[in-house]
């Protein structure tokens, strides 16, 4: 008996320890006022795309009142910081 119970605590924690680490990250973006993105709960979904395409990310949703972005880096948060990072005219960027 303490064998299946010391075995099935052992595949918890593991999985546990598993699922954080293996998480997606992501961020909440931030506009060109550098503010975040607000939604009302899952009712902004579409919205929410829309807005992670701006900074480069395929998919968003809304989560806790803000727009949520899978996949988002830190270096790509705000809004002109994506485009500076990523736009190939040295007119506008030099």
């Amino acid at each position: 008996m303490l064998k299946f119970i010391l075995t099935c605590t052992s595949v918890i924690l593991f999985t546990a320890v598993e699922d954080s680490s293996c998480g997606k990250g992501g961020n909440y973006p931030i506009s060109v006022y550098e503010s975040y993105y607000g939604c009302k709960l899952k009712l902004d979904d579409g919205y929410c795309k829309n807005i992670c395409g701006l900074h480069g990310v395929s998919y968003g949703y809304c989560y806790a009142s803000y727009c949520w972005c899978e996949k988002l880096s830190d270096r790509n948060v705000r809004y002109w910081d994506y485009h500076r990072n990523n736009c190939k005219n040295d007119l506008l960027y030099p």
